[in-house]
């Protein structure tokens, strides 16, 4: 991770993305791209490379599935009312 500070085109990239709620929506793709999934909305980096396995790691209940950016923020905002 890294922090960028006083970049004009980052500057400008975050007033359209929140000065306009609609403009990632408007302007992603309509095409399905994978995503991941957790039941408990819990999100864990993991690899399951064998020789580094730790012998009771097993792989988190997460799974990928295909959606667009529409019907991924759709359930976003549908959680975001629920909570």
């Amino acid at each position: 991770p890294f922090i960028i500070r006083n970049d004009p085109n980052v500057m400008g990239a975050s007033k359209r993305w929140y000065g306009d709620p609609n403009y990632l929506r408007d302007n992603f793709p309509d095409e399905k791209v994978f995503t991941e999934r957790s039941p408990n909305n819990h999100f864990m980096f993991y690899t399951e490379k064998k020789k580094h396995r730790v012998e009771s790691w097993s792989r988190p209940k997460n799974d990928i599935i295909e959606m667009t950016y529409r019907e991924w923020l759709e359930r976003a905002l549908e959680r975001e009312a629920n909570v």
